[in-house]
This record gives C-alpha cells, sequence and structure tokens, in this order.
C-alpha cells in the first residue's frame, strides 16, 4: 500500500487505529499519515502510494473503457504537508493489464520527459515498465 515511504508516513491499514480528526464525512476514508498528522482525501476507493524524495505520489484505478484498458490516477503531492502539486491519468492497455489484476506502483521516477514508473503485477510479480508525459507543477 505504501512504497517507499518513511517510517510513520502512509496510509494507515485497516486495522490501524484512525487518530481523532474532529467531525468527518462518512466517505473521509482511511487518513494518510505523516508522523502525527492525518490527511484525508475523502474518498472511501482504495488508493496506494509511492514516496520519492520530498513528494508522494498516490494512484487509484479509474474506470476503464470498452476496450477493457484500465486508467490509472496519478496525483503529485508535498510529502510534508500533503498539498496537492497536479495529476495525471495514464491508460494501461488491455494487453498490458488485464482487467481484475492486482497492482502496485513499486517506482516512479521523473525526468524532463515526463516520468518513469515500474509496475508490478501482485499474483505474477511480472514487472511493466512504462513512461508517461507528465506536466506536473515543480
Amino acid at each position: 500500500m505504501n512504497v517507499g515511504c518513511p517510517e510513520g508516513t502512509g496510509w494507515l491499514s485497516s486495522w490501524q487505529k484512525v487518530p481523532y480528526a474532529g467531525s468527518l464525512d462518512i466517505d473521509a476514508g482511511v487518513p494518510f499519515m505523516v508522523d502525527e498528522r492525518a490527511f484525508y482525501l475523502k474518498r472511501s476507493l482504495p488508493v496506494k502510494a509511492v514516496c520519492v524524495g520530498e513528494s508522494v505520489f498516490t494512484y487509484h484505478e479509474v474506470a476503464g473503457d470498452r476496450e477493457g484498458n484500465r486508467r490509472l490516477a496519478i496525483d503529485k503531492r508535498a510529502l510534508a504537508d500533503f498539498r496537492y502539486l497536479g495529476a495525471v491519468t495514464i491508460v494501461l492497455p488491455k494487453p498490458v493489464l488485464t482487467p481484475g489484476a492486482d497492482f502496485r506502483l513499486t517506482a516512479i521516477e521523473e525526468h524532463d520527459e515526463g516520468m518513469s514508473a515500474l509496475l508490478e503485477l501482485e499474483k505474477t510479480g511480472q514487472v511493466i515498465a512504462f513512461r508517461a508525459p507528465l506536466n506536473f507543477k515543480r
């Protein structure tokens, strides 16, 4: 669920106690913790994270298309205060990632042309590398 994140940073597991955060919407979801601070995305769908330097990339699958391609929404946030820095949606073609396959991003690297990432299929351990043009704010 959390890859490369420092100790005390990342999404809480469902078994961990969620810290008190005052009045919350029912769909607040599980918080992303940075030390003792809890940040909520107000969505209950499963979101995963990859920490890279001073940034955290949160990602989740969004609705696919009629051809069976899957779409992955990736947000970039500042690790120190979870401030939103930008987003992108990646289309993962059906031959690369079949519907229903569980996956996680294991690495993300930004460069001038965009980003490179490694996607690991959880059942088989197969790793898929991809590149995508991104225009995240810097």
